[in-house]
């Protein structure tokens, strides 16, 4: 990477050939990559081992019970500023405030912050009201639109003008639900 800091007048410049080119001027910047140049730089002894902190990082961070994703926030006055072709330049893959220290050069800068950008830790994110309402649609469901399939529950249902037993239907019922969980985590084997 060529980026270069200007460590007494504390001014970051990203070049074009550092950035993703999505087409024509537009162009991205992987602030993952962002944070490891940056990193790399404040490091090098050659560099800026002695000169004020430009990042401060955190991998996740959780607010009023959201979690979002790594947050990179330039610090300690530095700004940001691109040079070359740039017309636009897309940030992914963070929350950071690089809208806030951007030198504006006739570049549009595209941040991708915030209520997007969160991650679920564990579970699928469905919760107990969402599986009610599933469940709920579930039942809803027009059959009519499910005859024909030998073995399923919309057969049994079918079934019960027939004189189908209670039992029957059940049993119907459950052998759909553990083919399809089967099927779900072991495949069509």
């Amino acid at each position: 990477m060529s980026y270069t800091v200007d460590w007494i007048g504390k001014a970051i410049t990203i070049p074009t050939s550092d950035l993703t080119l999505v087409g024509g001027t537009e162009y991205d910047l992987d602030m993952s990559e962002f944070w490891l140049e940056l990193r790399r730089l404040e490091a090098d002894p050659n560099e800026g081992l002695w000169a004020p902190q430009i990042l401060a990082h955190a991998n996740t961070r959780t607010l009023a019970g959201t979690t979002f994703i790594m947050e990179n926030e330039v610090i300690n006055g530095y700004t940001v500023q691109f040079s070359g072709v740039a017309t636009r330049v897309n940030l992914r893959a963070d929350n950071d405030n690089l809208a806030d220290v951007f030198v504006a050069t006739g570049i549009t800068l595209v941040t991708f912050n915030s209520a997007g950008n969160t991650l679920t830790v564990t579970g699928s994110g469905v919760t107990a009201q969402d599986k009610l309402d599933i469940a709920d649609q579930v039942w809803k469901e027009i059959l009519a639109d499910h005859s024909g399939d030998a073995g399923s529950a919309a057969e049994a249902l079918d079934n019960v003008a027939a004189g189908a037993s209670p039992t029957t239907i059940a049993a119907a019922v459950w052998n759909h639900i553990k083919a399809l969980t089967f099927n779900k985590w072991y495949g069509n084997r």
